[in-house]
C-alpha cells in the first residue's frame, strides 16, 4: 500500500450486555480495510456470539451456555478453520 506503513486497529465497544468489536486497517490515519465486525450479546446469560468477515468468508456464529469458560469456548473457535 504505497509503502506507506499499515496499522491494524481492534476497536472494542463494551457495554452492560454486550460487547461489540471490529478489526481494521489504517495508513495514514485513515481506514483502508474493515477485515471483520463482530458482537458478543447476552453476557451474563446465554450469549450469542457473531462474527462478519469482509473477505466473503462465511459468518461465525455460536451459542455460549450461561455459565461457559471463556478459555474453553475461545480455544475452540481457535481450532476450527474459517
Amino acid at each position: 500500500m504505497n509503502g506507506k506503513m499499515m496499522r491494524l486497529i481492534l476497536i472494542i465497544n463494551a457495554g452492560s450486555s454486550s460487547v461489540k468489536f471490529a478489526l481494521m486497517a489504517a495508513e495514514a490515519n485513515k481506514i483502508v480495510k474493515d477485515y471483520a465486525r463482530g458482537q458478543i450479546e447476552g453476557l451474563g446469560r446465554e450469549a450469542e456470539f457473531s462474527m462478519r468477515f469482509t473477505d466473503g468468508r462465511r459468518d461465525v456464529r455460536e451459542t455460549m451456555p450461561a455459565g461457559t469458560r471463556s478459555e474453553e469456548h475461545t480455544s475452540e473457535l481457535q481450532s476450527r478453520q474459517y
